[in-house]
């Protein structure tokens, strides 16, 4: 099954309203997307740019074919459909 990489630079502290948004849709996301959650932090990169740049290459080493990655910043909330749409673009 093909995973779903989702991505969370932060420079310093990940708000709690996104982690609650997680926690909500991670139980939801391999039974309507298909997809396997993978979930990877990179906390504590004051360059932003620089934090991205480290988490794609690290997805580009591991990933295989139909794996997708999605980045989501540590401050914003979202729900399982904004997730869903994203796939579906």
């Amino acid at each position: 099954m093909p995973i779903l990489r989702i991505c969370i630079p932060s420079k310093v502290h990940v708000h709690t309203k996104f982690v609650m948004c997680l926690i909500n849709c991670l139980s939801r996301i391999k039974s309507e997307t298909g997809y396997t959650p993978d979930i990877k932090f990179l906390c504590g990169k004051s360059n932003i740019d620089q934090a991205r740049s480290m988490l794609t290459t690290d997805f580009f080493d591991q990933c295989k074919s139909g794996d997708l990655m999605l980045f989501l910043d540590s401050d914003h909330v979202f729900d399982i459909q904004d997730i869903k749409n994203v796939i579906a673009i």
